[in-house]
């Protein structure tokens, strides 16, 4: 069954699915960046007054994550 599947096809399905988990793993390591963030400014400053906006940390860390992948992707065969 599977021997008929183009191989060029695969390449392409393993390719979208590493870089679906290169971002996926990028927003859950952001998420991490975020609880050290949020501990860092209640050491320093003393309090626990936090704005809401660290959203972004979790898109510049999968971001960077995903384009890792996609530059360094190489073939293995």
């Amino acid at each position: 069954m599977f021997y008929k599947i183009n191989l060029s096809k695969i390449k392409k399905y393993q390719k979208f699915s590493s870089y679906s988990l290169s971002f996926m793993s990028g927003a859950q390591d952001g998420q991490k960046f975020i609880g050290l963030t949020i501990l860092y400014i209640y050491i320093v400053k003393g309090t626990y007054q936090i704005d809401n906006c660290f959203w972004w940390i979790i898109i510049f860390v999968s971001i960077i994550m995903f384009l890792g992948v996609k530059f360094r992707w190489k073939k293995n065969c």
